[in-house]
């Protein structure tokens, strides 16, 4: 999907309805999300249900995988550009594209600016999967070739605690919702477009 305007469907306006008692409970007390639709979409579900505005930050976009957005992996799956990229992403961007350091050096600068003025108080943050996953490796001392290793499924919730600091991941890729493809393993839904 990247960064193609690709709106919530059903499932996952059901998966955000389903997190909200979830995350009321641990007193959000900001939002802050990727603009793209999808992401923006999930935020003003999750905010009308905490009582929250939205804020946006573009440094929480999902990977640019320019030329091959809205391509099958299919096509491109035998390209030597993609098996290079598969090899290492680091390195290898899509044509066009930004690799998966990129993307995580932004999102850690868009994370520590939603910090800087979080007031201490618990801040959720609503982006993408790539994204997720590199923040992820940073706040668990994973080197980021590592990042696909990481499950984060749409609609799930990773917690870290954040204070003078130090860095505790409390969980990771936590599904609320049973339509998710965690409880649907051994499918292939991994697999479409980018």
């Amino acid at each position: 999907m990247g960064h193609l305007p690709v709106p919530l469907n059903e499932t996952g306006v059901a998966q955000c309805r389903a997190a909200v008692s979830f995350l009321a409970a641990m007193g959000i007390r900001r939002l802050v999300a990727s603009p793209l639709i999808r992401a923006r979409e999930s935020a003003d579900i999750v905010a009308a249900g905490l009582g929250l505005p939205v804020e946006t930050d573009p440094g929480l976009c999902e990977v640019d995988f320019g030329s091959w957005a809205g391509r099958c992996y299919d096509e491109l799956i035998p390209t030597a550009a993609y098996q290079h990229y598969r090899a290492d992403p680091l390195r290898n961007p899509p044509p066009a594209g930004e690799t998966i350091s990129v993307v995580q050096a932004r999102g850690l600068v868009a994370v520590e600016r939603a910090l800087a003025t979080a007031d201490g108080g618990r801040l959720l943050i609503v982006s993408h999967g790539d994204l997720i996953r590199s923040l992820l490796c940073h706040l668990l001392g994973l080197e980021l070739r590592q990042y696909r290793r990481l499950r984060v499924d749409n609609g799930s919730i990773s917690a870290a605690d954040m204070r003078n600091g130090a860095v505790r991941v409390q969980y990771v890729n936590f599904v609320v919702d049973s339509t998710s493809r965690w409880a649907r393993v051994g499918d292939d839904a991994g697999r479409g477009e980018l």
